[in-house]
């Protein structure tokens, strides 16, 4: 089970091997930007329904 914390934790050790798995394999030397507090929105279970057809409609309005 994850709590708050050990999600972040999971999330932060995540993003630095991907970051240095990418520079490795393009041999480059890219950063990430800044992690943004508050960027993300939590979706309820009962919301996602329309999730699918709303990020579709975005994507098609880009």
């Amino acid at each position: 089970m994850f709590i708050k914390e050990s999600l972040h934790e999971i999330q932060d050790t995540m993003r630095i091997y991907c970051k240095e798995s990418f520079n490795k394999i393009y041999e480059t030397n890219m950063e990430l930007l800044e992690k943004l507090e508050g960027r993300n929105e939590d979706i309820e279970y009962i919301q996602y329904g329309n999730y699918s057809k709303d990020n579709d409609d975005f994507d098609m309005n880009r």
